[in-house]
């Protein structure tokens, strides 16, 4: 069996102002658990003072530069034949990464 790696929830991600910390959900697999961090921790790990907001979007992975053209496709149900997005060279040439 191999390794599975953590997922960060996106939505779970929030301030706890109580405790000064970010909490956030995890997902390994099917197993679901939750992460607090203290704001202390992230003075090394950003590149810029550790706000509330800056923590949260540390905790954050970065977008996959695809998801700016999958997701609008997705909403607007611009699909192919076969319910797969399709993505052009046209498309693709757009996308900063």
């Amino acid at each position: 069996m191999g390794h599975r790696f953590p997922t960060i929830i996106p939505e779970a991600v929030r301030w706890d102002a109580e405790r000064q910390a970010v909490v956030f959900g995890v997902a390994i697999g099917e197993r679901r658990g939750v992460v607090r961090s203290a704001r202390r921790v992230f003075q090394r790990l950003l590149p810029e003072r550790p706000t509330p907001q800056a923590v949260r979007r540390g905790v954050l992975p970065p977008a996959n530069p695809l998801e700016s053209i999958v997701e609008p496709k997705l909403h607007r149900r611009q699909l192919a034949e076969d319910s797969k997005v399709e993505i052009s060279g046209r498309l693709a040439r757009g996308v900063k990464t």
